[in-house]
């Protein structure tokens, strides 16, 4: 708009997905966004940055397609109603920062707001669906303030800051069987931290931090971290450091007044004031190497272990409000996680490129407070976490605007979720491979054209809709096209 003092940029994007016709398979998807970013420079050491975007998410379940067309309420067959389900999000952001000799200090304000509404009904007698929308109409407000400033100093990278965040849930929760009433709920937090890069040799860079997190209802907690690069040679690196980490339940999670309806509408959930949040202390250590034709290959080694993780389950009695079955959400104790990640890249030949990964899980829960069927989950790895995932993927330049690839994708056998819906023994997924082909073709130098044949060989998984089963419809073939202009 102004030649190195004010700019303008518009972006944003469409996306719409066939309603799959298989029962629990994926909804019809219509998603649009858009985004436009401000940015002024008064000079040229300072930058100011406004922006607003707004993303509209629309899900819509259909009997007889993605929806089973009944359900069995006791004795009684009764037909589903078509659901849509809309998520209107919204954001702004407000920054600004400064670059001097020493200090670069920056500050940025950001929040979003999510709506979500929900509409359903059945046919009417001219067969057509009459939808309505519900009187829910859940509303979450995320406001966080950034301020850290960074300072060059000999040998050193020295960097304080802080966070504060605001959130707010807005949402009907029940006071009746078939009554409910709109509350507000709030939750701050705020933290602090310092960081610090010291340049000990020419080969050996110190990375020491420590976070203090101060939560409205957890309390502080201290978060320190430690992490060294030290290039062996100009090729080769090594990596590591050690870490502590929490994460703090959602605003829902703890709001102990909201009852949200879970099973169908058969059973209630209810927040808990007294979760703990998530803690954990990872450990890694990786070295790579790299030269000059692109060939590139790592490996890192990892250890997790973490406590209080979040889960949900049925306490086994009635709701006195509404006399629905009642859930609330808890902690289960402790676990760990560790493995290795193996990746590389490979020029093979002039216009081909090779790169693969592979990563080893093993997962473990250490505590004994959970069960399945009278036996302790002590020892059983954690849910949706395979022991085995590797992929491929093979490029070919065919000219400078187009590129042919092929993928192989494979994810090891795993413990599935939702141990609460009926099955004796931890429900498995099988392990599977799938394969993916496509392109890219930049058409014309401001639109570029991506299609892609996803799952080739239609691989789906076995035991889907048993008691057992792993109740997750696979992805089978499907074609994906993307249109990119630019301007």
């Amino acid at each position: 708009m102004i030649k190195d003092k004010l700019g303008l940029q518009l972006y944003g994007g469409m996306n719409y997905r066939k309603e799959d016709s298989i029962s629990q398979g994926t909804p019809a998807k219509d998603n649009k966004n858009i985004t436009a970013t401000l940015q002024f420079t008064p000079t040229e050491s300072q930058k100011f940055v406004f922006e607003y975007g707004k993303n509209n998410q629309v899900h819509t379940l259909t009997p007889g397609e993605s929806l089973d067309a009944w359900t069995m309420r006791g004795n009684l067959k009764q037909p589903n109603s078509k659901r849509e389900t809309h998520n209107s999000r919204s954001h702004w952001v407000a920054a600004w920062n400064a670059q001097g000799e020493i200090l670069h200090p920056e500050i940025a304000v950001y929040q979003e707001k999510v709506i979500r509404e929900v509409k359903s009904g059945k046919k009417d007698k001219y067969n057509h669906w009459d939808l309505n929308y519900e009187s829910r109409k859940p509303e979450i407000t995320n406001t966080i303030i950034d301020a850290k400033v960074t300072a060059f100093l000999p040998e050193n990278v020295l960097t304080i800051g802080g966070q504060f965040q605001h959130a707010e849930l807005r949402d009907d929760s029940a006071t009746g069987k078939k009554t409910t009433e709109t509350q507000s709920v709030s939750i701050k937090q705020k933290a602090v931290f310092i960081e610090n890069e010291y340049a000990a040799t020419d080969s050996l860079a110190l990375t020491g931090g420590l976070r203090l997190d101060n939560h409205e209802i957890y309390g502080s907690y201290w978060n320190p971290r430690l992490y060294a690069v030290y290039n062996l040679t100009d090729n080769l690196t090594l990596k590591g450091g050690i870490a502590k980490a929490f994460r703090a339940p959602s605003i829902r999670e703890v709001s102990p007044g909201f009852g949200t309806l879970t099973q169908g509408g058969a059973s209630i959930m209810y927040g808990n004031r007294d979760l703990k949040p998530e803690t954990s202390v990872t450990e890694e250590i990786g070295i790579i190497y790299s030269n000059d034709s692109g060939f590139s290959a790592s490996a890192t080694l990892f250890n997790t272990d973490f406590k209080n993780k979040l889960t949900s389950y049925d306490i086994g009695t009635k709701d006195p409000v509404t006399g629905l079955n009642t859930f609330i959400y808890d902690n289960v104790g402790e676990a760990n996680i560790r493995g290795v990640e193996l990746a590389t890249q490979i020029p093979v030949y002039d216009k081909w490129h090779v790169s693969a990964n592979y990563t080893f899980t093993d997962s473990r829960r250490k505590s004994d407070d959970e069960s399945l069927n009278g036996k302790s989950l002590k020892g059983e790895p954690l849910e949706r976490t395979p022991r085995h995932a590797a992929n491929a993927k093979l490029e070919w330049d065919y000219t400078q605007d187009i590129t042919f690839y092929s993928s192989l994708n494979y994810t090891g056998k795993q413990i599935w979720a939702a141990q609460r819906n009926g099955a004796k023994v931890p429900r498995v997924r099988n392990g599977f491979t799938s394969m993916d082909i496509g392109l890219n073709y930049q058409i014309l130098p401001d639109t570029l054209i991506n299609f892609a044949v996803l799952n080739v060989t239609d691989r789906k998984s076995e035991d889907i809709d048993t008691i057992d089963g792993n109740w997750q419809v696979d992805e089978g073939r499907r074609y994906w096209a993307n249109v990119r202009v630019s301007f």
